[in-house]
């Protein structure tokens, strides 16, 4: 609601729900449900495309590697193929981009859930505001800020994808459950 600026701060927002709904008033009306059910997809699509796009890119990098000089190869076994770290930061930002923009139409909703006000009426639930949007400013509605989730979500996957990779291999986790 700060952002809709229905509210100065933060805490301005947090002590008006409180005073008008109660100390449930900041999870009812579907907003906790609209948040785990844009959050949860959201990070199943993001690390499932990491993983995914790092496995196209050990690939393309085993086969280049075995092609560079094909009277040394060794058809026996896979050659040690160096991670790089721009890799694990273009494969985070890919993965985040490809998260936000699959995600994006709960993103609306959420949204618009959050920053509703009761007026008079049932406050509405995640199924009845995605038809309420559909149905009021059509589907192209729930592409709405994707831009801007987009420039936020992107590098901000890129970087954390490369410091989580860095801090694997700080800490020696080797992805093999050891």
């Amino acid at each position: 609601r700060v952002q809709a600026g229905q509210f100065s701060s933060a805490w301005e927002a947090m002590l008006q729900s409180w005073r008008a709904d109660g100390p449930l008033g900041l999870f009812d009306a579907g907003k906790l449900s609209s948040q785990i059910i844009r959050d949860v997809p959201y990070a199943i699509l993001t690390l499932v495309s990491y993983e995914v796009l790092q496995g196209l890119i050990h690939r393309f990098r085993a086969t280049a590697a075995f092609s560079s000089d094909p009277a040394e190869d060794d058809k026996t076994r896979r050659p040690k193929v160096p991670r790089r770290k721009l890799d694990d930061a273009l494969c985070g930002s890919l993965a985040g981009g490809i998260g936000s923009l699959l995600t994006n139409p709960m993103d609306v909703v959420k949204t618009r859930l959050m920053t509703s006000t009761k007026a008079g009426g049932s406050p509405q639930t995640v199924w009845s505001s995605a038809m309420s949007i559909l149905r009021d400013e059509g589907p192209t509605a729930f592409l709405i800020g994707t831009p801007a989730r987009l420039m936020h979500k992107i590098p901000a996957n890129g970087l954390f994808f490369l410091f989580y990779e860095l801090f694997r291999t700080m800490l020696g986790v080797n992805g093999t459950g050891n």
